[in-house]
């Protein structure tokens, strides 16, 4: 689904902001891109779905099948419209679709997203929880293959980080391809298939979650509670031998 070969992006000074990444992400996984900030996480994702920043220089391929969809971390800045409904039509109406087949769709992944009571509102009216839930129905309508989400949790507050997760949850038991760009686990670790580690633009580590608790922990990527306790216990226990 996505293939990353050889693949740099480097500023006008010629610094590399991200350095020869080599990268497969298969289908009906949910992958974590982590790492401290200013590590890449977020310019790997746009550069994944082909947004790379006017005066940026670019190295390698990319290559990926199927549509992408991409979730800000802000939501806000990726919604055009006033209207809720209006906005999720949005990409359909650029993509020809028939306004029976619109009024479907919408209706369709709204249900699915538990969103049906948000179409007719004006957006500047509803939370900031609502907007991501908006963003991702606006998304949804398109049938992405993959959903991108940066830094999804960062900015939610309990209750809206525990509807996210339940709706990742429900996207990635449909099937769907996730890739999330993440400082902090502890809440999404459970899902995740693959974790893959960024230091300063490059991949310094790639595997399964549970495999990578030391180097996650030296790297100050926030991982949960338990895990901290075994790190630091098996390196008491290798400082006493």
């Amino acid at each position: 689904m996505i293939d990353i070969t050889s693949f740099s992006i480097l500023d006008k000074r010629g610094d590399r902001l991200l350095d020869d990444i080599d990268l497969n992400i298969d289908t009906d996984e949910l992958t974590v891109i982590c790492g401290r900030p200013g590590s890449g996480k977020t310019l790997l994702l746009k550069a994944i779905k082909g947004i790379v920043s006017e005066g940026l220089k670019h190295e390698g391929k990319i290559e990926t099948e199927g549509r992408i969809g991409l979730i800000f971390q802000e939501p806000r800045k990726q919604l055009v419209r006033r209207n809720v409904k209006m906005e999720a039509a949005f990409d359909l109406e650029n993509l020809c679709y028939e306004r029976r087949e619109i009024e479907s769709k919408i209706h369709e992944f709204a249900k699915f997203l538990d969103a049906e009571y948000l179409l007719e509102k004006d957006i500047d009216e509803v939370s900031h929880g609502e907007m991501t839930k908006i963003a991702l129905l606006s998304t949804m309508v398109t049938h992405p293959e993959i959903i991108l989400f940066d830094e999804p949790l960062s900015t939610l507050d309990h209750t809206n980080r525990k509807m996210l997760l339940e709706l990742i949850r429900r996207l990635k038991q449909n099937g769907t391809s996730i890739v999330i760009a993440e400082h902090d686990l502890r809440d999404i670790v459970g899902l995740s298939d693959r974790i893959i580690l960024l230091r300063d633009g490059k991949i310094s580590c790639d595997g399964r979650p549970k495999d990578l608790k030391k180097e996650l922990h030296r790297e100050g990527v926030k991982i949960p509670f338990s895990w901290e306790l075994e790190v630091l216990g098996g390196e008491y226990g290798a400082g006493q031998d």
